[in-house]
């Protein structure tokens, strides 16, 4: 799956991740969850466990 994202979008995702310390594909993947459940409560899915890549943090 592709997510085009303008640059001010991307810099915000990018920084919240760096924040918490995950993959910025974590913090896009909890967002878009987020709003699916809210249009959809039957889709609200436990969190997937954190999986650290050695690629993290590339775009």
């Amino acid at each position: 799956m592709t997510i085009n994202l303008d640059d001010r979008a991307y810099t915000v995702l990018a920084s919240l991740a760096r924040s918490e310390d995950v993959p910025v594909g974590q913090v896009a993947r909890r967002a878009v969850m987020d709003y699916l459940a809210r249009q959809e409560p039957s889709l609200d899915q436990p969190a997937l466990p954190l999986i650290r890549s050695t690629t993290a943090g590339r775009r």
